[in-house]
Protein backbone atom coordinates (compact mmCIF):
# COMPACT_ATOMS: atom_id res chain seq x y z
CA UNK A 1 0.00 0.00 0.00
CA UNK A 2 1.13 3.70 -1.00
CA UNK A 3 -0.51 4.79 2.57
CA UNK A 4 2.40 3.94 4.58
CA UNK A 5 5.92 3.23 4.85
CA UNK A 6 7.27 0.03 5.97
CA UNK A 7 10.80 0.90 5.85
CA UNK A 8 11.40 0.99 9.45
CA UNK A 9 7.47 0.74 10.26
CA UNK A 10 8.62 -1.49 13.41
CA UNK A 11 10.20 1.43 15.22
CA UNK A 12 7.21 3.19 14.98
CA UNK A 13 4.18 2.50 16.94
CA UNK A 14 1.59 4.19 15.52
CA UNK A 15 2.44 3.18 12.57
CA UNK A 16 2.17 -0.29 13.33
CA UNK A 17 -1.09 -0.34 15.15
CA UNK A 18 -2.30 1.45 11.95
CA UNK A 19 -1.33 -1.19 9.89
CA UNK A 20 -2.89 -3.72 12.23
CA UNK A 21 -6.20 -2.15 12.05
CA UNK A 22 -6.07 -1.85 8.43
CA UNK A 23 -5.08 -5.70 7.59
CA UNK A 24 -7.56 -6.38 10.36
CA UNK A 25 -10.85 -4.11 8.66
CA UNK A 26 -9.86 -6.03 5.23
CA UNK A 27 -10.46 -9.62 6.40
CA UNK A 28 -13.62 -8.12 8.60
CA UNK A 29 -14.49 -6.14 6.02
CA UNK A 30 -14.41 -9.21 3.04
CA UNK A 31 -16.61 -11.42 5.17
CA UNK A 32 -19.00 -8.85 5.49
CA UNK A 33 -19.13 -8.29 1.83
CA UNK A 34 -19.31 -12.16 1.44
CA UNK A 35 -22.44 -12.19 3.55
CA UNK A 36 -23.95 -9.32 1.98
CA UNK A 37 -23.28 -10.50 -1.83
CA UNK A 38 -24.71 -13.85 -0.54
CA UNK A 39 -28.50 -12.30 0.76
CA UNK A 40 -28.25 -9.56 -2.07
CA UNK A 41 -28.10 -13.19 -4.41
CA UNK A 42 -31.35 -14.84 -3.30
CA UNK A 43 -32.88 -11.59 -3.35
CA UNK A 44 -31.97 -10.75 -6.47
CA UNK A 45 -33.25 -14.15 -7.78
CA UNK A 46 -36.53 -13.90 -6.04
CA UNK A 47 -37.23 -10.19 -6.88
CA UNK A 48 -36.21 -10.65 -10.92
CA UNK A 49 -38.86 -13.64 -10.50
CA UNK A 50 -41.17 -11.92 -8.97
CA UNK A 51 -40.71 -8.90 -11.07
CA UNK A 52 -40.41 -10.33 -14.69
CA UNK A 53 -43.67 -12.80 -13.37
CA UNK A 54 -42.14 -15.43 -14.27
CA UNK A 55 -44.43 -18.75 -15.10
CA UNK A 56 -47.28 -15.82 -15.83
CA UNK A 57 -49.27 -15.08 -18.87
CA UNK A 58 -48.89 -11.89 -19.31
CA UNK A 59 -45.80 -10.06 -20.12
CA UNK A 60 -43.47 -8.16 -18.40
CA UNK A 61 -43.78 -4.52 -19.13
CA UNK A 62 -40.68 -1.84 -20.23
CA UNK A 63 -40.91 -0.62 -17.24
CA UNK A 64 -40.48 -4.28 -15.13
CA UNK A 65 -37.42 -4.77 -18.06
CA UNK A 66 -35.33 -1.63 -17.20
CA UNK A 67 -35.67 -2.39 -13.60
CA UNK A 68 -34.73 -5.93 -14.31
CA UNK A 69 -31.92 -4.60 -16.62
CA UNK A 70 -30.81 -2.73 -13.63
CA UNK A 71 -30.94 -5.05 -10.91
CA UNK A 72 -28.36 -7.60 -13.34
CA UNK A 73 -25.76 -4.97 -13.75
CA UNK A 74 -25.62 -4.19 -10.43
CA UNK A 75 -25.50 -7.84 -9.67
CA UNK A 76 -22.59 -8.46 -12.20
CA UNK A 77 -20.60 -5.24 -10.44
CA UNK A 78 -21.00 -6.81 -6.92
CA UNK A 79 -19.67 -10.11 -8.50
CA UNK A 80 -16.87 -8.22 -9.64
CA UNK A 81 -15.83 -6.29 -6.50
CA UNK A 82 -16.11 -9.40 -4.44
CA UNK A 83 -13.60 -11.20 -7.28
CA UNK A 84 -11.17 -8.47 -6.56
CA UNK A 85 -11.51 -8.88 -3.05
CA UNK A 86 -10.40 -12.33 -2.73
CA UNK A 87 -7.88 -11.89 -5.43
CA UNK A 88 -6.30 -8.89 -3.04
CA UNK A 89 -6.82 -11.00 -0.64
CA UNK A 90 -5.18 -14.36 -1.53
CA UNK A 91 -2.17 -12.25 -3.20
CA UNK A 92 -1.88 -10.79 0.64
CA UNK A 93 -2.16 -13.27 3.02
CA UNK A 94 -1.15 -16.43 1.10
CA UNK A 95 1.34 -15.20 -1.43
CA UNK A 96 2.88 -12.86 0.57
CA UNK A 97 2.47 -14.31 4.10
CA UNK A 98 5.80 -13.71 5.36
CA UNK A 99 5.56 -11.67 8.11
CA UNK A 100 2.75 -8.60 9.22
CA UNK A 101 5.12 -5.71 7.12
CA UNK A 102 5.22 -8.48 3.71
CA UNK A 103 1.60 -8.60 3.88
CA UNK A 104 1.04 -5.21 4.79
CA UNK A 105 3.22 -4.67 1.35
CA UNK A 106 1.28 -6.90 -0.70
CA UNK A 107 -1.72 -4.99 -0.34
CA UNK A 108 -1.72 -3.40 -3.73
CA UNK A 109 -3.07 0.12 -4.46
CA UNK A 110 -3.71 -1.26 -8.36
CA UNK A 111 -7.23 -2.83 -6.84
CA UNK A 112 -8.34 0.45 -5.07
CA UNK A 113 -8.97 2.30 -8.26
CA UNK A 114 -11.04 -0.87 -10.16
CA UNK A 115 -12.91 -1.24 -6.48
CA UNK A 116 -13.29 2.60 -6.53
CA UNK A 117 -14.48 2.35 -9.92
CA UNK A 118 -17.22 -0.34 -9.61
CA UNK A 119 -18.89 1.68 -6.66
CA UNK A 120 -18.99 4.94 -8.41
CA UNK A 121 -21.10 2.84 -11.46
CA UNK A 122 -23.08 1.30 -8.49
CA UNK A 123 -23.95 4.83 -7.29
CA UNK A 124 -24.80 6.33 -10.90
CA UNK A 125 -27.26 3.86 -11.77
CA UNK A 126 -28.85 3.97 -8.62
CA UNK A 127 -28.96 8.27 -8.91
CA UNK A 128 -30.22 7.24 -12.46
CA UNK A 129 -32.69 5.08 -11.61
CA UNK A 130 -33.75 7.66 -8.91
CA UNK A 131 -34.14 9.90 -11.60
CA UNK A 132 -35.61 7.37 -13.82
CA UNK A 133 -38.65 7.05 -10.83
CA UNK A 134 -39.05 10.97 -10.67
CA UNK A 135 -39.91 11.40 -14.21
CA UNK A 136 -42.48 8.46 -14.19
CA UNK A 137 -44.15 9.81 -10.97
CA UNK A 138 -44.21 13.38 -12.55
CA UNK A 139 -46.08 12.01 -15.40
CA UNK A 140 -43.04 12.08 -17.20
CA UNK A 141 -41.86 15.95 -17.29
CA UNK A 142 -38.46 16.66 -18.08
CA UNK A 143 -37.94 19.56 -16.51
CA UNK A 144 -38.60 18.14 -13.25
CA UNK A 145 -35.10 15.72 -13.76
CA UNK A 146 -33.01 18.74 -15.39
CA UNK A 147 -31.55 19.36 -11.59
CA UNK A 148 -30.95 15.66 -10.56
CA UNK A 149 -29.25 15.52 -14.17
CA UNK A 150 -26.89 17.83 -14.13
CA UNK A 151 -25.79 16.91 -10.54
CA UNK A 152 -25.69 13.31 -11.28
CA UNK A 153 -23.63 14.57 -14.59
CA UNK A 154 -21.30 16.70 -12.13
CA UNK A 155 -20.58 13.12 -9.90
CA UNK A 156 -19.34 11.35 -13.08
CA UNK A 157 -17.25 13.58 -14.49
CA UNK A 158 -15.45 14.12 -10.97
CA UNK A 159 -16.29 10.47 -9.36
CA UNK A 160 -14.31 8.77 -12.79
CA UNK A 161 -11.58 11.66 -12.80
CA UNK A 162 -10.22 10.95 -9.50
CA UNK A 163 -9.72 7.27 -11.24
CA UNK A 164 -7.77 8.83 -13.59
CA UNK A 165 -5.60 11.29 -11.83
CA UNK A 166 -5.12 8.22 -9.15
CA UNK A 167 -6.73 10.44 -6.16
CA UNK A 168 -8.29 8.17 -4.24
CA UNK A 169 -6.58 8.65 -0.98
CA UNK A 170 -5.56 11.68 -1.63
CA UNK A 171 -7.27 14.84 -0.32
CA UNK A 172 -8.33 17.06 -2.98
CA UNK A 173 -12.03 17.75 -4.38
CA UNK A 174 -12.96 15.48 -7.04
CA UNK A 175 -14.02 12.80 -4.21
CA UNK A 176 -15.53 14.74 -2.61
CA UNK A 177 -17.26 16.84 -4.94
CA UNK A 178 -18.99 12.87 -6.05
CA UNK A 179 -20.07 12.16 -2.41
CA UNK A 180 -21.90 15.65 -2.32
CA UNK A 181 -23.30 15.29 -5.68
CA UNK A 182 -24.97 11.71 -4.81
CA UNK A 183 -26.25 12.96 -1.67
CA UNK A 184 -27.63 15.86 -3.23
CA UNK A 185 -29.54 14.16 -6.50
CA UNK A 186 -31.05 11.53 -3.75
CA UNK A 187 -32.15 14.33 -1.52
CA UNK A 188 -33.62 16.18 -4.30
CA UNK A 189 -35.18 13.62 -6.16
CA UNK A 190 -36.54 11.80 -3.24
CA UNK A 191 -38.51 14.98 -1.66
CA UNK A 192 -39.77 15.72 -5.35
CA UNK A 193 -41.32 12.33 -5.62
CA UNK A 194 -43.02 12.36 -2.21
CA UNK A 195 -44.34 16.17 -2.67
CA UNK A 196 -45.84 14.93 -6.02
CA UNK A 197 -47.19 11.32 -4.27
CA UNK A 198 -48.24 13.15 -0.66
CA UNK A 199 -49.60 16.40 -2.22
CA UNK A 200 -52.66 15.12 -3.67
CA UNK A 201 -54.36 13.09 -0.47
CA UNK A 202 -54.16 16.52 1.22
CA UNK A 203 -56.22 17.74 -0.96
CA UNK A 204 -58.43 14.95 -1.80
CA UNK A 205 -61.91 15.20 -1.77
CA UNK A 206 -63.06 11.38 -1.42
CA UNK A 207 -64.75 9.28 0.79
CA UNK A 208 -62.85 8.56 3.96
CA UNK A 209 -62.16 4.47 2.64
CA UNK A 210 -60.53 5.47 -0.31
CA UNK A 211 -58.59 7.62 0.89
CA UNK A 212 -57.58 5.23 3.42
CA UNK A 213 -56.79 3.00 0.53
CA UNK A 214 -54.97 5.41 -1.39
CA UNK A 215 -52.94 6.73 1.61
CA UNK A 216 -52.33 3.06 2.16
CA UNK A 217 -50.40 2.44 -1.20
CA UNK A 218 -48.73 5.88 -1.52
CA UNK A 219 -47.36 5.07 1.73
CA UNK A 220 -46.11 1.53 0.64
CA UNK A 221 -44.10 3.18 -2.70
CA UNK A 222 -42.99 6.02 -0.32
CA UNK A 223 -41.45 3.71 1.91
CA UNK A 224 -39.72 1.60 -1.20
CA UNK A 225 -38.39 5.11 -2.97
CA UNK A 226 -36.84 5.91 0.73
CA UNK A 227 -35.13 3.18 1.78
CA UNK A 228 -33.79 2.73 -1.32
CA UNK A 229 -32.64 6.52 -1.53
CA UNK A 230 -31.55 6.61 2.17
CA UNK A 231 -28.40 3.49 1.26
CA UNK A 232 -27.15 5.27 -1.27
CA UNK A 233 -27.46 8.84 0.88
CA UNK A 234 -25.56 7.22 3.87
CA UNK A 235 -23.23 5.26 1.90
CA UNK A 236 -21.68 8.37 0.02
CA UNK A 237 -22.17 10.23 3.38
CA UNK A 238 -20.28 7.56 4.89
CA UNK A 239 -17.39 7.94 2.74
CA UNK A 240 -17.13 11.34 3.24
CA UNK A 241 -17.04 11.08 6.74
CA UNK A 242 -14.49 8.49 6.77
CA UNK A 243 -12.56 9.94 3.80
CA UNK A 244 -11.58 12.55 6.35
CA UNK A 245 -11.88 10.80 9.40
CA UNK A 246 -10.17 7.39 8.64
CA UNK A 247 -8.90 7.51 4.96
CA UNK A 248 -6.35 4.13 5.78
CA UNK A 249 -9.11 2.24 7.30
CA UNK A 250 -12.50 3.12 7.68
CA UNK A 251 -12.69 4.18 4.28
CA UNK A 252 -11.19 1.65 2.78
CA UNK A 253 -13.32 -1.05 4.64
CA UNK A 254 -16.36 0.73 3.71
CA UNK A 255 -15.38 0.71 -0.01
CA UNK A 256 -14.98 -2.66 0.10
CA UNK A 257 -18.46 -3.31 2.11
CA UNK A 258 -21.03 -0.93 0.39
CA UNK A 259 -20.68 -2.29 -3.08
CA UNK A 260 -22.71 -5.42 -1.75
CA UNK A 261 -24.59 -3.51 0.41
CA UNK A 262 -26.20 -0.60 -1.91
CA UNK A 263 -27.29 -3.16 -4.52
CA UNK A 264 -29.80 -4.64 -2.66
CA UNK A 265 -31.73 -1.17 -2.82
CA UNK A 266 -32.13 -1.62 -6.53
CA UNK A 267 -34.11 -4.88 -6.56
CA UNK A 268 -37.61 -4.77 -6.30
CA UNK A 269 -38.55 -6.78 -2.58
CA UNK A 270 -41.77 -7.66 -3.30
CA UNK A 271 -43.64 -7.09 -6.38
CA UNK A 272 -43.71 -4.90 -9.15
CA UNK A 273 -45.69 -2.56 -6.96
CA UNK A 274 -42.66 -0.95 -5.57
CA UNK A 275 -42.17 -0.19 -9.39
CA UNK A 276 -43.89 3.55 -9.28
CA UNK A 277 -46.21 3.99 -11.84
Amino acid sequence: MGALDTDGIQNDQYALTTMRQLLASVIASFFIETLLFGAFTVTYTQGTWSLLRIGSRSKPSRREWIVSFASTVMFILALGHLILSLQDLLDSFVTHSGSLESVYAALDDSFLNPKLGVYITQTLIGDVFMMYRLFIVWNRRKRVVIAPAILTAIGAVTGYWSLIEGSVLEFNGSPIIFCVTSICTNVLSTGLIMWRILRPLRQATVPPPLLARRFALARTVAEAIVQSAAIYTVASASLLITFFASPHVGYLACLNIFPSLIVSSSIPRNSRSHTPH
